[in-house]
């Protein structure tokens, strides 16, 4: 292989995993490891050694467990974000409960997956949350948006602050498009849609992309269809 196929490749999503159960950390790591667009860089099972980690590695994406020795995996994503802003985090958790997933999109998740469906889901969300999506399955957005997914026809009082945010695009992702589609679906760029989300994002205090639809459907911006 040339020089030139090699530097064509695109770079690795570097991911580091925090699980208590070492069976779970070294099967995630091997799937990750077999992926050749994704990189396991370290695991641990504390949210103590995700802190040190995560500082040292910097990581592109955080797969983090629940239920850890030293806290709640939900609770802990602001902190851990803090200390390398450009990392996202995946929670994983063993059942789905919308209390915890709300939790962690509150505190800053990037996305909420569960273990017991397989490795697939887990790496499809790294993979969504690696390029900005809002990594989780479409039913558990729509559970999490009260099924918002149209923009609302006017905003409601008090929300004039929120005039520039493009609550079309909003709702083209509350339905469960990915920026890129809907970069094609409006003819922009994929740079443009990130633009727009980022501002949205300012706008409403969101951290990540699911966050910031959460808020848009707590503020009466997005409505059910």
């Amino acid at each position: 292989m040339g020089s030139g196929e090699a530097d064509a490749r695109p770079p690795q999503v570097r991911v580091l995993v925090v699980d208590d159960h070492a069976l779970v950390r070294d099967s995630l790591r091997r799937a990750l490891g077999a992926e050749p667009d994704l990189d396991a860089v370290g695991t641990t099972g504390t949210l103590a050694g995700a802190a040190e980690l995560i500082h040292t590695l910097r990581p592109d994406v955080v797969l983090l467990d629940n239920a850890l020795p030293d806290g709640r995996g939900a609770h802990a994503v602001d902190e851990l974000v803090a200390r390398h802003r450009e990392a996202a985090v995946v929670l994983l958790t063993a059942t789905l409960s919308l209390g915890v997933a709300r939790a962690a999109v509150t505190h800053g998740a990037a996305g909420v997956v569960t273990k017991t469906r397989g490795v697939e889901p887990v790496l499809d969300a790294v993979r969504a949350a690696a390029r900005g999506d809002a990594a989780v399955a479409p039913e558990l957005l729509q559970r999490l948006l009260g099924r918002a997914s149209r923009p609302a026809q006017a905003l409601p009082p008090g929300t004039d602050k929120y005039a520039a945010v493009d609550l079309d695009l909003l709702a083209r992702l509350a339905a469960g498009a990915t920026l890129r589609d809907a970069a094609i679906a409006r003819d922009l760029a994929d740079d443009e849609v990130h633009a727009l989300v980022a501002r949205a994002a300012v706008a409403l205090g969101g951290r990540s992309t699911l966050e910031t639809l959460t808020r848009a459907a707590e503020a009466g911006l997005l409505v059910a269809s």
